[in-house]
């Protein structure tokens, strides 16, 4: 199987709200549903497309360049 499609989020970092202050990524694909339990950081990612914070997008682009809707 080859690589897969990369989305224009290509990285999220997330650093202020885990529960033991590692922190985590995340690197979308094209397409993406986060799903699980109650407290696993579903809220947390949806946060943070939202705020812009820890998120890395494609050829330089920033996340003012882009209207973000968030359904969470």
């Amino acid at each position: 199987m080859g690589d897969k499609i990369k989305s224009e989020i290509i990285k999220i970092e997330l650093n202020d709200a885990t529960s033991e202050g590692i922190g985590a990524t995340v690197t979308p694909t094209y397409v993406n549903f986060f799903f699980g339990n109650n407290g696993t950081g579903k809220s947390t990612i949806a946060k943070a497309i939202k705020s812009g914070t820890g998120v890395t997008y494609s050829d330089d682009k920033r996340h003012e360049d882009y209207i973000t809707l968030v359904y969470n």
